[in-house]
Parts: C-alpha cells; sequence; structure tokens
C-alpha cells in the first residue's frame, strides 16, 4: 500500500469589481469603507494587503485587524493565498493582540513580559483584593453583596467601560463627587488599588492594555518608532470596536499612518464587549476621513435583498451604507411564529428535510442561526440531532463542555466514578449516543434481554435457611439470598431446623416447595435461621412434600358452610 501527500486544492481568489480596485489602492489618510453583508469587505481588504507587499511592503509592516481570533486566522489565510511569496512575521491579529505587541516591543516590564489577564482571572483577582479591603470601605447597601460573583462581574464591567472611556481612577473619583455617589467613589479607590496590583505582577486586562497602548503612542520616541515600523493599518468589521479602540485607530492615524477601515454601521454584534454603534461614525469624524462606499453584492438573491434593504431602512444610523445589489434572481423570505420553542425547532427539521427531498440540495447547502450563541445554539443542535437532521457546529461556537461529544464522555465517566450505576435517563442517554450507538429498537431488545436474564437467575437463586438474615424473635427480615421475602417466627425457624438435621441423619432429603433443601452441613441448621415458608405441594416427580419433622404434608381441608357458602370472614366468600 502506497500513500502520497497531495497538495491542498487550488483556491481562485475572485476579481475585483472597479470600486473594490480603487478601494484597494488607497495609500494615505483615514478611509470608511461602508459595505453591506455580501458587498466583498473581506475580499477587498485581503487584496489591499496583497498590493501593499506587491508594491514592495510586507505582511510584518501592515497591521490587518480583525475583531476576534479566528476571524484574523480566516483573514491571514486569504492574505496568503493572493501572495506569490513566502512571507514571516505577519501581524494579522485582533486589535488587543497588535497592543500587546506594541507594550512588550517599546514598553517591557521590568521583571517580566507583559500578560494579557482573560477574564476569569480578572474576575478572580477582583474577588481576591475585595476580601482584602476593609468592609468598611464600600457603602452599607453594598457590603451584603461584596461576597457574590456578580459583584465582583458587575464590578469588573464598571472598570472596563471606565478605561474605554479613556477615564482612570482619579477622573471616576471626580464624576462620583459631582453625583454625591458613594458607590462609584468607593469604585474608583478600588480601581487604584486594582491598577497597582497589576503593575506589580505585569498583568493587564483587555480594556487597560488599550489604554495603556494609547498612552505609549503619546511618547514621540514610541511614535517616531511605530511610524517607521509600519506602513499601513487594514481593519475588518470596524464596526464591532469599542470607544478605546476607535480613539486607538485615530492615534495611528494622527501618526500619519494610512488607515482603511472596512465595516457596516448598522451590524453589531459585539455590544456585550462594549462595542458601540456610532464606531463607524467616530472613525469618519477623523480630520480628514474620506467614506467610500460597495454596493455590488455577491451573496443575496433579489428576495433576501430586497428583505435586509426593507429593514435596515427602519434602523437609525448616522452612516448607511447603500443598499447591495442582488446576485440573482428569485429566493425567498417567510416569517413565522409559534406557541413554543419546540414547535418552532419541528418546524425548521421540516422545511430542512423538505428542501433536501424536493428541492434536491446537499446539508452541506443549508444553515440554521440562531440569535444567541453560547446560550441557544447548543439546545438547537441537540435538539435537531434528535429529530435526524445531521448538524455541524463550529467549534468555537459552543463551550467544549456543552458540545454534544464532550457532554456524553464526561457523562460516562461520572457514572463509572460513581460505581457504574446511572439514573434511567443517564443510561438512556449513554445507549442512544456514539459511544453505544443503539437506536429504539436495539434498546428495547436490550431490556427484553436482560430482563429475561434477571428472572432466569431469580428463578434459579436458593432459598434455603442460609440465605437468611437473623432478626429479633417476633420475625425475621429476608437477606439478600431470598428473593421472594418470606416471612416467619424465629420459634417455627428452630423448629424446622431441628427437623432438617434429623432428616439429614438419616439419609433423606425432604423437598419443600419447588426447592431441594441440601442436606445440613456444619452450622446450617442454626436455630434462628428462618426456612422458606411456602405452602408444601406435591412433588411432580411423585415424591411427596414432607414438613419439617418428617410427616407428610396434606392440604387442608376447606370448611364449608351449608347452602356451598364458605365461612364467614373468608375473602373467597361468594354471595351476600
Amino acid at each position: 500500500m502506497e500513500f502520497r501527500l497531495l497538495p491542498p486544492p487550488q483556491v481562485i481568489p475572485p476579481e475585483l469589481t472597479p470600486e473594490q480596485r480603487a478601494v484597494a489602492r488607497l495609500r494615505s489618510g483615514m478611509h470608511v469603507v461602508l459595505g453591506g453583508p455580501g458587498t466583498g469587505k473581506t475580499v477587498t481588504l485581503a487584496a489591499a494587503a496583497a498590493d501593499w507587499v506587491a508594491d514592495g511592503s510586507g505582511l510584518d509592516r501592515l497591521i490587518v485587524l480583525a475583531h476576534s481570533r479566528a476571524a484574523a486566522q480566516t483573514l491571514r489565510r486569504d492574505i496568503t493565498r493572493r501572495l506569490s511569496t513566502a512571507q514571516t512575521g505577519a501581524n494579522v491579529s485582533t486589535v488587543h493582540g497588535f497592543a500587546l505587541g506594541l507594550m512588550r516591543r517599546y514598553l517591557p516590564h521590568e521583571d517580566a513580559d507583559w500578560r494579557l489577564l482573560r477574564a476569569p482571572e480578572q474576575e478572580a483577582r477582583i474577588r481576591e483584593l475585595l476580601a482584602a479591603i476593609p468592609v468598611e470601605a464600600w457603602p452599607e447597601p453594598l457590603r451584603p453583596a461584596l461576597k457574590t460573583r456578580a459583584f465582583a462581574r458587575q464590578l469588573r464591567d464598571a472598570l472596563a467601560r471606565a478605561r474605554q472611556l479613556s477615564l482612570d481612577a482619579e477622573g471616576v473619583l471626580e464624576l462620583a463627587a459631582e453625583a454625591s455617589d458613594a458607590s462609584f467613589a468607593a469604585a474608583a479607590r478600588f480601581m487604584e488599588a486594582y491598577l497597582t496590583v497589576g503593575d506589580f505582577s505585569a498583568t493587564l486586562d483587555y480594556a487597560e492594555l488599550v489604554y495603556r497602548t494609547r498612552l505609549l503612542l503619546t511618547e514621540p520616541e514610541a511614535a517616531s518608532a511605530v511610524r517607521a515600523a509600519f506602513d499601513a493599518v487594514l481593519v475588518d468589521d470596524a464596526h464591532e470596536s469599542d470607544p478605546a479602540q476607535v480613539a486607538l485607530l485615530a492615534d495611528l492615524a494622527r501618526l500619519g499612518l494610512p488607515v482603511v477601515a472596512f465595516g457596516d454601521p448598522q451590524q453589531r454584534i459585539g455590544g456585550y464587549r462594549g462595542a458601540t454603534a456610532t464606531a463607524l461614525a467616530d472613525l469618519a469624524a477623523v480630520d480628514g476621513a474620506v467614506v467610500h462606499q460597495l454596493s455590488d453584492g455577491f451573496r443575496c438573491a433579489e428576495a433576501v435583498t430586497g428583505s435586509l434593504s426593507a429593514l435596515t431602512s427602519r434602523l437609525p444610523a448616522r452612516l448607511r451604507p447603500p443598499a447591495p445589489h442582488p446576485l440573482r434572481d428569485g429566493g425567498r423570505v417567510t416569517a413565522r411564529i409559534f406557541d413554543d420553542e419546540s414547535a418552532e425547532i419541528a418546524h425548521v427539521a421540516a422545511e430542512l428535510r423538505a428542501a433536501i427531498s424536493e428541492d434536491g440540495l446537499n446539508w452541506s447547502d443549508l444553515a440554521v442561526v440562531t440569535r444567541a450563541g453560547r446560550s441557544q445554539l447548543s439546545s438547537v443542535a441537540k435538539e435537531l440531532i434528535r429529530l435526524g437532521v445531521p448538524v455541524d457546529v463550529a467549534g468555537d461556537e459552543i463551550a467544549l463542555s456543552e458540545q454534544p461529544a464532550v457532554g456524553t464522555l464526561l457523562l460516562a465517566l461520572d457514572v463509572a466514578a460513581r460505581g457504574a450505576r446511572p439514573e434511567a435517563d443517564e443510561a438512556r442517554l449513554l445507549l442512544s449516543s456514539p459511544l453505544a450507538g443503539l437506536d429504539g429498537v436495539a434498546q428495547r431488545r436490550l431490556a427484553r434481554a436482560l430482563l429475561a436474564r434477571h428472572r432466569s437467575r431469580a428463578a434459579r437463586r436458593p432459598c434455603w435457611p442460609g440465605a437468611w438474615g437473623a432478626g429479633a424473635a417476633g420475625g425475621h427480615r429476608p437477606a439478600r439470598g431470598c428473593h421472594r421475602g418470606h416471612a416467619v417466627g424465629a420459634a417455627r425457624g428452630r423448629q424446622e431446623a431441628a427437623g432438617r438435621r434429623r432428616r439429614t441423619a438419616g439419609g433423606a432429603v425432604g423437598v419443600v416447595g419447588r426447592h431441594r433443601l441440601a442436606g445440613a452441613a456444619a452450622g446450617a441448621g442454626a436455630a434462628g435461621e428462618p426456612p422458606c415458608r411456602r405452602r408444601p405441594r406435591r412433588h411432580r416427580g411423585g415424591l411427596r412434600a414432607r414438613l419439617p419433622d418428617g410427616r407428610p404434608a396434606r392440604r387442608p381441608r376447606r370448611a364449608h358452610l351449608p347452602g356451598g357458602d364458605r365461612r364467614p370472614g373468608d375473602p373467597r366468600r361468594h354471595g351476600p
């Protein structure tokens, strides 16, 4: 068997339109490029970076910024596909990654490299400082909440918003004094302690990192070094920037670097991280900024484009991109309202299956978009899988612990750690998961087989006196060996044990019920061990059942009253 390593399939970049080509050739000044969805903003940015490299620059001299690490990796691949030569040290990253590089390069820490403090680490540090600061430093209404996670999270957001607005501890304290707000005055004092600890440990959070970078660019030596080290700044999805990031881009433009920012002012998904709706408008308000527009659409059909235009025309915006031209005719846009979420997802699954069976599409041609990612996408994906729709979710959309494969594995490990005794729902989930791969029919077949096995073992289980546990004189509780749960008094147990010893001495073996009493071994007939008190019956083989004292067992006669009625009080009595 032979294997060959094949080269990756060649991807041909799309050709640029005249308006895209004009934007890609911008070489100086501050430029804001507006475009609706599917107008090729990212394609134009990649082409602009490739043109800079073709003109003699390099990717290490270009600042290419994206709103997330995943978007930066995708943008880096799009740029390298357009290059004919290899490049090293490409500065394609997020705003925070670029800012951290500037801090390490032009303002290094004395003891160690600057490190970015992630949100969980920042919250943990805030809780440690809250525990160390005296409670009297906070107003009385806030003291009961100082030890809660919610207060630490809200305090972290307040510190981040202050830095995004370019406020330091003194500025927050002045605003608190003007408003006579004791809570913000205490937060300002806490902010000073928090920043001091960060300086000693060489750690910066996201907002503090951008703020320190802006302060760095105000120094003449650092500003001259940055101006000499880079040729241009290209920003993708600039509408996802917060006020501090917008100010940082404006500072780079004031240094003399060409800045080209692409975005759609009517889109914003990072509002929870501080993204402002006026980011592009604020960039366009920089002195000497020029606004460009992309109007050719490359994604949506005519019906989709018309619906988007009708929707965006009602959205407030200081800047409004032009409505993109449709890529083709046709398309369909429908809106439906359902009573609950389960009915909605069932309808979506039915629409997807209809697109496969009736329209002849492939599963890869279909997409389901949810409103929220972390809180809604996982449940929707699980429900679609249950309804028979194959789902492929991007790895960065769902938390690792919430992914179906990882969740099933964690459940299996949890059940194993508890002694392999799962609950009914857990067993059903594990059996239907890829670990077992059993469908509903196979699960029912397995259940019937296990039930038959249990009944077979129960029928063969002996019910001799040794299987009983000794109890009080008033009665005995059966041990695990007796599956019938018979109860008998201690006195009767001692009497029957004595009878078994007498029969064993004579070599006779008595049969009680359907179970043979194996001869008493040493200590087998100990006093107080009650045997199975099942009604003696005639053995099929002809051997008559005997009582423990050796006498033949006889079925008691039923006493009848005159007229065929049974004696009063008998539950089997007929008639009034």
